[in-house]
């Protein structure tokens, strides 16, 4: 049953620069969903650890939609949810194959390490990315002073790490941005020869 969008207060959490977010404001501006937005601030003021947030999303990560109060996490489910549930033209493929090739795309382009991509152009004369290194030391510090946020901070710190250290190494960094390029030729590919990714219509 098509929800009635009229009657519902639609709150989103996200930030303008996360692809995810990007994702889930596509999807509802395709199906005409009105809704309101409140900022994260993913980067400066690491609002996602902040309790009020992570009481939302536990995860700590955007977005995060709010139907009516009902909170749903997680960009794929959020797609699909707003899809299926609310009126406007399907944006999933009818067929199955065409569906599960819509949420490759989804599962590749969100796979994309947008880290690398971003800040191995940005390094200095010795190889590394301050910026990055400048999140760690952040994150370590917020460590410090709320270490009751330990499990989610340590994950971040610990995939900080690991991105030093891949922007560290050429040939991993070529590897990540040669993943990316291939993703843009396949896109590029097929639309070449439908104006779709995933299905031949809309």
């Amino acid at each position: 049953m098509l929800a009635n969008v009229r009657a519902m207060k639609i709150l989103l959490y996200d930030f303008p620069g996360s692809i995810c977010c990007q994702m889930t404001r596509l999807t509802l501006a395709e199906k005409g969903v009105s809704y309101e937005r409140q900022t994260v601030d993913i980067m400066a003021a690491a609002e996602q650890f902040e309790p009020w947030y992570t009481a939302l999303n536990p995860k700590a990560v955007v977005p995060t939609l709010a139907i009516d109060g009902e909170i749903v996490t997680d960009t794929f489910r959020i797609v699909h949810r707003i899809d299926k549930e609310f009126e406007g033209p399907s944006l999933t493929p009818a067929s199955a194959e065409g569906a599960k090739a819509m949420n490759q795309m989804m599962a590749d382009i969100m796979g994309l390490h947008y880290g690398v991509l971003l800040y191995s152009r940005r390094l200095d004369a010795d190889g590394k990315a301050p910026t990055v290194i400048a999140r760690g030391e952040f994150l370590r510090e917020q460590l410090r002073k709320y270490p009751e946020r330990a499990e989610i901070l340590d994950r971040r710190i610990a995939g900080n790490e690991k991105m030093q250290k891949i922007l560290a190494e050429p040939a991993e960094v070529e590897r990540h941005v040669g993943k990316a390029r291939a993703l843009v030729s396949q896109i590029d590919r097929g639309l070449a020869k439908t104006h779709f990714v995933s299905a031949d219509h809309y």
